[in-house]
C-alpha cells in the first residue's frame, strides 16, 4: 500500500512510528481536533483483514489500561482503512 501522503485530508503524517505483518503505524496531527495521534494503516484490504481489523478494534475499544492506547475512530477511506488513536 505504500507510505500515505505527508498532507492528505483531515491527517497531517509527521513519520512511521512501527510496522507489522497486518500494517504500518504512523504519527500524524489530526486538522479536526489539532491533537498528535498515531494512525494504523492495513497492507491489504481483503474481507479477512478487514473483519478481524474490525473486531481488533471493538474489543480494545471499551480497555482503558496504562499500557494501551485509546482507540478514536475506525476510519474507511480512500485507499485503506485504519485507526485513530493516541501518539
Amino acid at each position: 500500500m505504500g507510505e500515505p501522503e505527508r498532507q492528505s485530508g483531515r491527517f497531517e503524517l509527521r513519520e512511521q512510528i512501527g510496522a507489522g505483518a497486518v500494517g504500518t503505524v504512523y504519527r500524524v496531527v489530526d486538522r479536526q481536533s489539532g491533537i498528535e495521534v498515531a494512525v494504523k494503516v492495513l497492507r491489504e484490504m481483503g474481507p479477512n483483514t478487514l473483519y478481524r481489523f474490525k473486531r481488533e478494534f471493538q474489543e480494545l475499544s471499551g480497555l482503558s489500561h496504562p499500557n494501551l492506547v485509546s482507540l478514536y475512530d475506525l476510519l474507511v477511506g480512500g485507499p485503506g482503512v485504519g485507526t485513530g488513536g493516541e501518539a
